[in-house]
């Protein structure tokens, strides 16, 4: 009896490395197919005279299109949270909530706000990241990235939104220091996202990225070099569609996003 476990011990082993060995080996093919690919995009591009390290495109997997809307609910929340008992007013649109002489904030449609604070409410004891952390948490924003510029006392930290760790490209929040202390939080912010039904695969920016070359060569579009491609989240200009789009940088600060359903492409505000 003994004997037979151990057989059959011994044969479950070796299956389960054959099937291992099975599954890396497709997974080392898949990525040599991938390298290819990407060596062959970035020598179409060469040809046209245009520089495009393969080593920086970062592609992704399946990325769901999201859906916004309006929450007033939650601003006010988010607005006494911030700055305490507040006074409402509305104008087309725009609410402002006013706490005296502990701040004022402005909310308008799309997601774009403005939260002013005249003292010495939210100061920097530690360090402005540090603090800008501390309140983007607060706030409920989930963050891709934190930057922070300037000089001390005298910073500015910029955060890009993510939703489940992926990052909405044009909705960032900067969190204005003067004096030590927190002057000013003002950006765009994704209120209430729900997932839609509609998917977009991001393993591959060949497709996207011919629409891109296209573009230059009928010279809409001037790029000498492309120094990034990475998969993400953009909202769109009528604020209630966040698309899945490829982010392309063609030079220090220049931007470009296509969009992955549709191989729109529109710059960077």
């Amino acid at each position: 009896m003994i004997k037979l476990k151990n057989i059959i011990i011994w044969a479950l082993v070796i299956a389960n490395a054959f099937f291992l060995a099975f599954f890396l080996g497709r997974i080392i093919k898949e990525q040599g197919e991938k390298k290819e690919t990407l060596a062959n995009l970035s020598a179409l591009f060469s040809r046209n005279g245009i520089h495009m390290d393969a080593a920086n495109i970062r592609e992704g997997g399946e990325l769901t299109e999201l859906h916004i809307s309006r929450d007033i609910t939650r601003e006010r929340r988010l607005a006494e949270t911030l700055l305490g008992p507040v006074e409402m007013t509305e104008n087309g649109g725009i609410y402002t909530y006013d706490a005296g002489t502990k701040g004022q904030a402005v909310f308008r449609s799309g997601g774009a706000f403005d939260i002013k604070f005249p003292g010495h409410i939210y100061d920097a004891v530690t360090s402005a990241r540090s603090t800008a952390k501390s309140i983007l948490q607060t706030m409920g924003v989930e963050t891709f990235s934190l930057d922070v510029t300037g000089e001390k006392g005298y910073e500015t930290a910029e955060a890009i939104c993510s939703w489940e760790r992926s990052p909405i490209f044009n909705c960032r929040i900067r969190l204005i220091f003067k004096d030590g202390s927190l002057y000013e939080i003002i950006g765009t912010y994704p209120a209430d996202i729900e997932a839609t039904v509609k998917k977009a695969d991001m393993t591959s920016c060949v497709t996207s990225m011919t629409y891109f070359l296209s573009e230059v060569k009928n010279g809409r579009i001037s790029c000498g070099q492309v120094l990034s491609v990475e998969p993400g989240y953009r909202l769109k200009a009528a604020g209630d569609i966040i698309s899945a789009v490829w982010r392309v940088q063609t030079e220090p600060g220049v931007y470009y996003y296509i969009d992955a359903g549709t191989g729109g492409i529109e710059p960077d505000a």
